[in-house]
């Protein structure tokens, strides 16, 4: 277990590292739903239950396409490394059901090792010294064998801003969930990064799915 713990850790930094260079920041990470140290260039704070429950009517989110919904996944681009089926945005109900609106970001990882997908969005304008949610919808399940695992880490200019870790036997499959935190943001110009990491252990046959939907950076 802890091996298999220090890969995805090892592969969600490896993923957002690649990101950074190529957008020319430096930033430190922590992907927390794997228990390790944070280094954060942005104030955090944990973001309470209530606060993850926003008007959309008296809010600005800063994310350009932040549920998909146009069908494409422009502006983001996607990067992986390992095995994918498929990975990209698809129409509803394909599995995994959606969670809202029509459309998702979906993918099907075919390897029977670790793969990672880093959903990445640049030049969201945010003035600094504004307080923020960070936020978005995530989704494991599929075939995840006995012993598959996914892990999620949301990424904010290099400060973590939300985790989530699923395996197989955790109860959490097969279910959208909210992961999030509230940061203060430095600079106006700003990257996003979700980083998707699976594993299926070893184990032939198993294919493991994913989601994403409605991403957040924003106020109310």
């Amino acid at each position: 277990m802890r091996a298999a713990r220090s890969l995805f850790t090892l592969f969600s930094m490896l993923a957002y590292s690649i990101l950074l260079a190529a957008t020319g920041s430096i930033a430190s990470a922590r992907p927390s739903s794997l228990g390790h140290n944070k280094i954060l260039r942005s104030t955090d704070v944990e973001l309470p239950s209530s606060a993850l429950r926003m008007d959309p009517r008296a809010c600005t989110n800063a994310v350009a396409n932040p549920s998909f919904e146009s069908s494409d996944l422009s502006p983001w681009t996607c990067s992986a490394t390992g095995s994918w089926a498929s990975r990209d945005v698809v129409l509803a109900p394909t599995l995994p059901s959606r969670h809202s609106g029509a459309y998702i970001f979906h993918g099907h990882s075919n390897s029977t090792n670790a793969s990672t997908i880093t959903l990445s969005q640049i030049n969201i304008n945010i003035p600094a010294g504004r307080k923020i949610d960070c936020s978005a919808w995530v989704y494991a399940g599929g075939d995840m064998g006995e012993q598959g695992k996914v892990g999620f880490d949301v990424f904010l200019d290099g400060a973590w801003c939300g985790a989530l870790g699923v395996q197989a036997d955790s109860g959490d499959a097969e279910r959208w969930q909210k992961i999030g935190k509230e940061m203060v943001v430095q600079g106006d110009v700003h990257i996003l990064a979700i980083v998707v990491m699976v594993d299926a252990m070893g184990e032939m046959g198993a294919g493991i799915e994913v989601g994403v939907d409605d991403v957040w950076v924003g106020w109310c």
